[in-house]
């Protein structure tokens, strides 16, 4: 499974629980930035 993939699972959840849109979007970003780290510092998809 790739890191896009699990990302929208994550964001499906948090909209089915009900979080706020700003919060999602904070959620969203922070894991963005996780990846893209992951992806080019090690190589990780």
């Amino acid at each position: 499974m790739l890191l896009e993939d699990v990302l929208k699972e994550f964001i499906y959840d948090c909209k089915m629980r009900g979080l706020s849109p700003r919060t999602i979007k904070g959620y969203r970003n922070s894991n963005l930035s996780l990846f893209k780290f992951l992806k080019y510092g090690f190589s990780i998809t």
